[in-house]
């Protein structure tokens, strides 16, 4: 087997330094490290990233637990990371809690096992005491919510939800609709989603429907009882809280010849290439911002130790295209 001798031999270089190259890369300079990488590509040499954690107790992991796998949103977070810390020393772990709290427990498990240094997740609805204990159990731990604010010892990104439709709501009020749906997930986390809705009503003097708030299981295979809800409602327009709530809006629509903004006007959650090509007006999360603040917040805790617990929310924005009409 190659080891780390037979690349220092070949490089002409020290085994500590063949060591660092692939820890450390940034104590290296650039020539020895790329003819270190060099020379490991032609033997074939695979750094022992098991013994390194042994000697060093830190595993250079970053692991996240995203609760939702068909979310367009939340699969781009990790994304942008990566691309983030791509010249630094982290590399990824990514599991799917399917909003099981004893799969996110299981998650959490397995990453406290393999040294995460820092978890990233995104709490399910009935996340668990036991996942909170293993979380805030050792203080070297770097820990942060993402998306959904559960415990308040533990640091959190989030989405200024409530504005987001607020601004979906106020555009379809503008343009003159009444009878507006709106389609959200069914969970026990605040996501002031409701809140935003009812609030641009509220600043028109005009009283909204409470039915038209319609809330769906998100593991479930809702669209039967969705599509039944909005035949019932018979809405003018639809504000979809995610992409995949969106992808159902659409299903709908086309079940029932409907076309957009001729015959339902929507305003859509998350910017997906999906939204851009059918020219849908859709409520943006700047994600450049996102992943900023997540990586400034595992640096901040990294390098200065900060231990406060700091809750973070990006504020969303209105993006016009075609999919509103005016009545």
């Amino acid at each position: 087997m190659i080891t780390s001798k037979d690349v220092a031999l070949k490089a002409g270089v020290s085994v500590s330094t063949v060591s660092r190259a692939f820890s450390r890369p940034d104590l290296i300079n650039q020539e020895t490290r790329e003819l270190v990488f060099k020379i490991s590509s032609q033997l074939g040499y695979i750094p022992n990233s098991n013994a390194r954690t042994l000697k060093t107790k830190k595993s250079n992991t970053v692991g996240l637990i995203i609760s939702d796998i068909n979310n367009y949103f939340y699969l781009s977070i990790p994304r942008g990371l990566s691309l983030k810390q791509s010249n630094s020393k982290y590399h990824f772990l990514v599991s799917f809690s399917a909003e099981n709290s004893r799969i996110e427990e299981a998650c959490i498990q397995t990453l406290l096992s393999n040294k995460s240094e820092v978890i990233i997740f995104t709490p399910t609805g009935d996340c668990s005491e036991e996942s909170h204990r293993m979380l805030t159990n050792d203080s070297s731990l770097i820990t942060l919510q993402l998306f959904r604010r559960k415990f308040d010892d533990i640091n959190s990104i989030t989405i200024d939800d409530e504005l987001g439709t607020y601004l979906a709501t106020k555009e379809l009020l503008a343009n003159g609709h009444r009878n507006i749906v709106l389609v959200d997930y069914d969970i026990s986390i605040p996501t002031g989603r409701k809140e935003g809705y009812i609030k641009a009503f509220n600043e028109l003097n005009i009283k909204y429907n409470v039915n038209n708030v319609i809330k769906v299981n998100v593991v479930s295979d809702f669209d039967k009882e969705l599509f039944a809800k909005l035949d019932a409602i018979k809405p003018t327009a639809i504000i979809p809280v995610s992409n995949v709530i969106s992808n159902s809006i659409f299903e709908y629509l086309k079940y029932r010849n409907l076309k957009i903004k001729d015959d339902i006007s929507v305003v859509a959650y998350d910017d997906t290439d999906a939204t851009r090509a059918m020219n849908i007006t859709s409520i943006v999360h700047p994600l450049d911002d996102l992943v900023d603040v997540v990586d400034t917040a595992i640096h901040n805790r990294e390098m200065h130790g900060l231990i406060v617990s700091q809750h973070y929310k990006i504020k969303p924005y209105l993006i016009r295209r075609e999919s509103v009409k005016k009545i």
